[in-house]
Formats: C-alpha cells, sequence, structure tokens
C-alpha cells in the first residue's frame, strides 16, 4: 500500500528458507501444557505417522507446567522476540472487539447447566485442541504477573484492534497449549527432555 514494491527474485523452497529464515530452527524448543496425568511433564513426546515433510522427524515437544511455559513467553518478549503460539482460537472469543477471556460468555447463566470441566478432562474427550497459530508480541504484566497479552494475528486488520487481540491470563490457563521459543531461554530439564528419546503418542491424540 505504501507502492513501494520490492522483488526477492525465484527461489527454490530450500533457498527461500535459508534467505528468509533468520538463525538455525533447530535452535527452538517447542514446549506444550498437556495437564493430563497420563502425559507427565518433563518429558518428551512424538506423535506417529506426523512426518509432516518427507524424511523430517515427527512432530515433537517437551511437556510443562503452564507457570513456566508463561515464563518463557514473557522472557522472550523481554527480549524484544515475538513468540509463536497454539490455542483453542474460538472459545470465548469476540472477533470484532478481539478479546478472550475465559468468562468472555456466560454460557451457564443462559443455559441453566455447569458447563466447568478441567482442561484435562477437555482434553480427554476431544473437545479442545490447538486449532490456531498466532505469536504473542507484548504482554501486561503487574508486580511481574502477566494480566493480559497482546495478540497478533494474521486475519487481516479489519478484526480486532487493526489485527491485534487482547488475551486475558485467564483464557491463557485455558486455552493455550504451546509455545515456541528459543532452545537458549529453556531450563536444563527442559533441555535435557528435548535431547532424549521422546515417548510415541498416537496420531489421534493431536492437541
Amino acid at each position: 500500500k505504501d507502492k513501494n514494491f520490492h522483488r526477492e527474485g525465484t527461489f527454490t523452497p530450500t533457498q527461500f528458507a535459508r534467505h528468509i529464515i533468520p538463525g538455525d530452527l533447530g535452535e527452538y524448543a517447542t514446549v506444550q501444557h498437556d495437564p493430563r496425568t497420563e502425559n507427565p511433564v518433563g518429558q518428551g513426546y512424538v506423535r506417529e505417522h506426523t512426518p509432516y515433510m518427507v524424511g523430517r522427524p515427527g512432530y515433537s515437544y517437551v511437556s510443562a507446567e503452564m507457570d513456566d511455559i508463561k515464563a518463557l513467553a514473557i522472557e522472550s518478549i523481554r527480549a524484544g522476540e515475538p513468540v509463536w503460539f497454539s490455542c483453542d482460537v474460538k472459545k470465548q472469543f469476540d472477533k470484532d472487539l478481539g478479546i478472550w477471556d475465559a468468562k468472555l460468555h456466560d454460557y451457564e447463566a443462559l443455559y441453566g447447566i455447569d458447563m466447568d470441566i478441567s482442561k484435562a478432562e477437555r482434553l480427554r474427550l476431544r473437545e479442545t485442541g490447538g486449532t490456531h497459530a498466532m505469536t504473542f508480541v507484548g504482554v501486561d504484566l503487574v508486580d511481574d504477573v502477566p494480566v493480559r497479552w497482546r495478540v497478533e494475528n494474521s486475519w487481516g486488520d479489519e478484526v480486532g484492534r487493526k489485527g491485534f487481540f487482547t488475551m486475558n491470563d485467564s483464557w491463557f490457563d485455558e486455552y493455550v497449549y504451546e509455545v515456541i521459543v528459543p532452545r537458549s531461554r529453556v531450563s536444563d530439564d527442559i533441555a535435557k527432555a528435548c535431547d532424549q528419546e521422546p515417548i510415541v503418542l498416537p496420531e489421534w491424540d493431536m492437541i
């Protein structure tokens, strides 16, 4: 829209990756929140039958406590780095206002039933999971505790506030599942789990 058109040229996919992507993506760690007791934290996992690129390994991650995941996201944001994350995007969401809040819509009062089940139970029932990926670009801290998160989405600038959204920290707890951060930021325990042989989970158990 600024009339400053620029062409980089013709690339193969691998040439494009080398030209555009900064650094080595192997130096990043995928850290996931899975509160189900059958999948203990501090372990590495891989989903079977998920080599999305021929010849590449399956989809793997390390499971961690939510407080640790938030701390990693905050540290990266403070360093000026956006944080990729996955979530169950349409739960308790107002697209026009650009707001996520765990109690945004009072469905229980409307239907007259108790709909409060735990995150672990929702995962076991396949009622929730990572349906969309976005980036954290800011966080509002009060006494070093996160209150709200600033999110940049890919749906254009006609939704939210010119393409940016506000996530209440309560929503993070319930519907955020995964972040990708530089391995240099993770704890020694998470780094060790990244390097160990992962536990294989069935393909249908995708979060």
